[in-house]
């Protein structure tokens, strides 16, 4: 009874590899639990069918849980062309700002100081932080001060500048979030499946042991080796 043989997740390549395997390990031996006479051999050992159908469930849950998180993987990487972008977008408008107040108070010994309200002397570049951090008091002395050539229109792109950069930065950081949280959840549930498949594994090693020759098939369906002892 293959039940979970598309339950395959859509994008393997970018998703944790050592998971799948680990995965579609479980699957193989899963599916052969359901198997005559795996069946009733397998409940005498204490593993029911209710046991396996679990299993096979859960398989498919971690399986969706990566495709989760390659979901949030692309949408980081569409995020942050579009963060990129709005940052762009941002940091040209303060340079602006910038030039404007030092037209203004550059060589004016009295006001000279009022450039430290424009984010002079930071640099703007070296973080995502410090521009969250002095962008929007940048901007805000707009409304303070009449700076030469920032019309009011300017002022208005200015803030929807602001406003989109920072919900840019929201979303990207939103979908990181997703994608790390996913990809650890994925990690403890794979690890719950190779618990639970190996005590099928080693149920099976005592049911059909290496050293007898008729056994071969059988220990091949659940993945054990031929001329040895399974060790986990």
């Amino acid at each position: 009874m293959d039940t979970l043989t598309s339950v395959a997740p859509r994008k393997r390549g970018a998703l944790n590899n050592d998971i799948l395997k680990s995965l579609q390990t479980a699957l193989t031996i899963a599916q052969a639990a359901q198997r005559e006479p795996f069946v009733p051999q397998l409940t005498e050992m204490q593993l029911s069918a209710v046991f396996i159908s679990s299993l096979l469930s859960d398989i498919a849950e971690c399986h969706a849980t990566l495709d989760t998180a390659f979901d949030a993987d692309q949408e980081v990487k569409g995020s942050t062309q579009a963060e990129g972008t709005a940052r762009a977008r941002l940091k040209a408008t303060i340079r602006r700002i910038q030039a404007a107040a030092s037209q203004k108070y550059a060589r004016d010994p009295e006001n000279k100081h009022k450039l430290a309200l424009f984010g002079m002397g930071i640099n703007l570049d070296a973080s995502r932080a410090l521009l969250a951090q002095h962008a929007p008091g940048i901007l805000s002395h707009l409304t303070d001060d009449s700076l030469p050539g920032l019309s009011a229109a300017f002022q208005e792109e200015a803030a929807q500048a602001l406003t989109d950069w920072t919900a840019a930065d929201s979303l990207q950081a939103a979908a990181q979030q997703t994608a790390t949280q996913k990809r650890a959840e994925a990690q403890v549930q794979s690890k719950a499946i190779t618990d639970r498949r190996i005590q099928v594994q080693y149920a099976i090693e005592g049911l059909y042991p290496h050293t007898l020759s008729e056994n071969a098939a059988a220990r091949a369906a659940f993945l054990l080796p031929k001329t040895r002892p399974f060790r986990g």
